[in-house]
C-alpha cells in the first residue's frame, strides 16, 4: 500500500477509507491470526462485530488521523450497521483497536486513539499481549478487557502465540475444542 500524502489526507476530511493491504511478513500473519481470533470469539460468544480491517480514520477537526493494523466495533456494531460510509466526527471509534508490533518499529499512535476515544487497544508483540483502555484522556494497561468481558491478557496472549504457531485448521480445531462453552477461558457464558 503506498503512503498517503499529508496534503492526500487533509483533503479526506472527515470521512474513512477501507484499504486493501498487500504487506508481508510476520506482522501480516499476526494480524491475521488476531483478526480470526477476534471473530472466533465473537462467533463462540454469540456477539455481532463489525471488521473494518486497517481502515484510515480522519477528523478535520483534530487534524490528524490514524490507520490501526486492524480496527473492529464489537459493542457499537449496531449504530454502524448497513453504513456504507462511516464519519468520525459524528459516528463512534472502534470498540477495539489491534496494533502489531513486532517487525517495524512502533509509532505511539495512542494520543491519536485518544482523541478519537478509543476505548481498546490491544498491543501484540508476538510473545505479548497487552490490553490498554482508555482512561479520561490516557491508556491504562489492564488484565481484562472491556471488549470481550472476562477475557484476559494471559489468556488472550496464549491464544494468539497459538495461533500463529498451529496451522490455521489446527488452532481452529484446538481452539474450538478448548471452548465450546468458553467458560474455561472467559467465565460463564
Amino acid at each position: 500500500m503506498r503512503s498517503i500524502r499529508p496534503a492526500a489526507l487533509e483533503a479526506l476530511g472527515n470521512e474513512i477509507h477501507f484499504a486493501v493491504n498487500c504487506k508481508h511478513g510476520r506482522n501480516s500473519t499476526c494480524e491475521d491470526s488476531l483478526t480470526l481470533l477476534v471473530e472466533t470469539l465473537a462467533d463462540g460468544l454469540g456477539i455481532d462485530i463489525r471488521n473494518l480491517g486497517s481502515a484510515t480514520f480522519k477528523r478535520g477537526e483534530l487534524e490528524r488521523g490514524f490507520e490501526a493494523d486492524v480496527c473492529f466495533y464489537v459493542q457499537n456494531a449496531g449504530r454502524i450497521e448497513g453504513k456504507a460510509h462511516i464519519d468520525p466526527a459524528s459516528d463512534p471509534a472502534p470498540d477495539l483497536v489491534i496494533e502489531v508490533e513486532i517487525t517495524r518499529p512502533a509509532l505511539n499512535k495512542l494520543p491519536i486513539y485518544a482523541d478519537f476515544r478509543v476505548p481498546e487497544v490491544w498491543r501484540y508483540d508476538g510473545e505479548r499481549l497487552a490490553i490498554l483502555q482508555l482512561q479520561g484522556l490516557e491508556f491504562a494497561e489492564r488484565e481484562e478487557s472491556l471488549t470481550f468481558p472476562n477475557a484476559s491478557a494471559v489468556e488472550l496472549s496464549r491464544l494468539a502465540r497459538r495461533s500463529v504457531r498451529l496451522r490455521r485448521t489446527e488452532w481452529l480445531r484446538s481452539f474450538g475444542a478448548g471452548c465450546v462453552s468458553f467458560g474455561d477461558i472467559f467465565g460463564p457464558s
